[in-house]
């Protein structure tokens, strides 16, 4: 057990916590931040051998860095980040404690206890402040259906998956069309498989428009400032990630369309499976329609940035993969 009342204790050294930890140090706060594995670790371990970005390199700068990196315009793949990642700590001396899993916070009185397990102990440390940064998609999730499947067919999560070569062979299903199901599915068309993805009811962005990558304009027509409490359709606090990819030349978009010109067979939403068999809903063409829908609502937005800002800026550029069916 440690005495120490720390002002904050940050769970998770990634983006967002290392980002607050900076913060936190300018402001003369004392605080820790733990970490369960390395700095970085859902960058680390839980990407595919391709994967990239999908902002870049510019919008990824972290609270004192220089706003002008090196390759501004290029997206960034997970080893190169997580490195970033490292380096930022050591420049600015920031708290990190690695290999300390968070498993309990509890407040029994006026401050937080904090139960940390790393190195086969148990220690407990006390803070006036929580801040979690431990981001959404670091647990394993699976749906129950999936215990149907027999134990001969191979299952992983994306979280799991490197490369085509980890795969039997033969076809691959993708359950899940937001930004990893997609952008696995063009890894692995890419390695020459035949795949097939089931989609639900996701968004797209296209990547480039009027002259500007889409997240220049979002960020421009301050979609990020909006605060929960703003949105009038509680779903869109639900929406999952848009498809989008950070491979490629840069200006072209993914979309479900893109996917299946280049052989990937687009089904519905997963219903069910038996040890052999699965069943998808009838909805792939809503699924399409949703995206394309989406894609349209999130060009509007930056049409009318543009004319209310009198700002100049060149008509779209032709994106097929972005063009609704």
């Amino acid at each position: 057990m440690t005495e120490t009342l720390f002002d904050v204790i940050v769970v998770g050294a990634g983006y967002s916590g290392l980002a607050a930890s900076y913060h936190l140090k300018e402001h003369c706060l004392n605080h820790i931040i733990f970490e369960r594995g390395k700095i970085g670790e859902s960058w680390r371990s839980q990407r595919w051998d391709s994967f990239r970005f999908n902002s870049t390199n510019k919008l990824n700068v972290l609270p004192g860095e220089d706003t002008e990196p090196a390759d501004p315009d290029s997206f960034s793949s997970a080893p190169t980040f997580v490195s970033a990642l490292e380096q930022y700590v050591k420049i600015n001396q920031l708290p990190v404690v690695e290999n300390s899993k968070v498993i309990s916070i509890e407040k029994p009185g006026e401050v937080f206890v904090v139960s940390v397990s790393g190195n086969n102990e148990i220690k407990k440390y006390f803070c006036k402040q929580v801040l979690i940064a431990s981001g959404a998609a670091n647990e394993i999730r699976v749906p129950s259906l999936s215990k149907n499947i027999s134990k001969d067919i191979m299952q992983l999560h994306t979280s799991e998956y490197k490369n085509a070569d980890q795969l039997p062979n033969g076809a691959v299903l993708v359950v899940g069309s937001a930004q990893s199901g997609c952008q696995i599915t063009e890894d692995l068309l890419n390695a020459g498989r035949k795949v097939y993805l089931s989609t639900s009811m996701v968004g797209r962005i296209p990547r480039w428009y009027r002259g500007k990558d889409i997240f220049y304009w979002v960020r421009e027509a301050k979609f990020y400032d909006i605060k929960a409490e703003e949105i009038k359709d509680p779903r869109m606090l639900e929406l999952r990630p848009p498809q989008i990819t950070g491979t490629g030349s840069g200006r072209d978009s993914m979309s479900l369309q893109s996917l299946s010109k280049r052989g990937a067979v687009i089904v519905g939403k997963m219903k069910d499976a038996t040890e052999s068999t699965v069943f998808f809903q009838q909805d792939a063409t809503q699924h399409v329609k949703f995206a394309d829908e989406f894609s349209q609502k999130v060009k509007k937005m930056v049409d009318d940035h543009i004319i209310e800002n009198n700002l100049s800026a060149p008509p779209a550029h032709y994106d097929e993969a972005d063009i609704p069916c």
